[in-house]
């Protein structure tokens, strides 16, 4: 058991927009910004709840205009900025599969399996992700990258047929 205090360090802000396009009209989406991040989600046709975590102790006061002077100049430039990329795109496919794909199956447990490995791999993947990093030529070296290491995973420590017959459709996959 502690004796120190708990510190409240951020305070959760929301709100409602109307008639707001997101990319994909049907599913949350969260934009990993600084200084935090942003969570958007439709609740009906027509109205997108919107939540951000403002950091410190203290919430910028409403009274004195001091939230909407934060949220103007240091949130809303980041939702305007930021686009859904072509990687976050195909992974919210891979993600969202019919139990009897196996292809995408494997690709989905290659694309866990590169999370998991440290250093650049996966900071790599995560700043394409935030959006952080919009270079289209380091995007098809990352998918390049994520390729190699799915048909090397596949075929260690030995190809098997099946494994040979997955990376060929693997190869082949069209519709992700």
């Amino acid at each position: 058991m502690t004796k120190k205090k708990p510190q409240k360090n951020a305070h959760t802000v929301g709100w409602l927009m109307e008639n707001c396009q997101l990319p994909y009209p049907n599913y949350g989406h969260i934009i990993l910004a600084s200084p935090s991040p942003i969570l958007f989600y439709p609740i009906s046709s027509t109205e997108t709840r919107c939540f951000v975590a403002v950091p410190g102790q203290h919430l910028p006061s409403i009274s004195n205009a001091e939230l909407s002077h934060y949220m103007i100049t240091a949130v809303a430039p980041k939702p305007m900025a930021i686009k859904m990329n072509t990687l976050a795109a195909t992974l919210q496919r891979v993600f969202c599969i019919p139990p009897d794909n196996e292809v995408k199956k494997d690709i989905r447990q290659a694309i866990f399996n590169y999370f998991s490995l440290s250093g650049n791999f996966a900071s790599a993947l995560v700043a394409f992700l935030a959006g952080l990093n919009p270079q289209p030529l380091s995007l098809a070296f990352l998918f390049f990258y994520v390729a190699i290491y799915s048909i090397g995973r596949l075929l260690l420590p030995f190809p098997t047929p099946k494994s040979i017959c997955l990376v060929a459709k693997l190869i082949w996959v069209h519709d992700i």
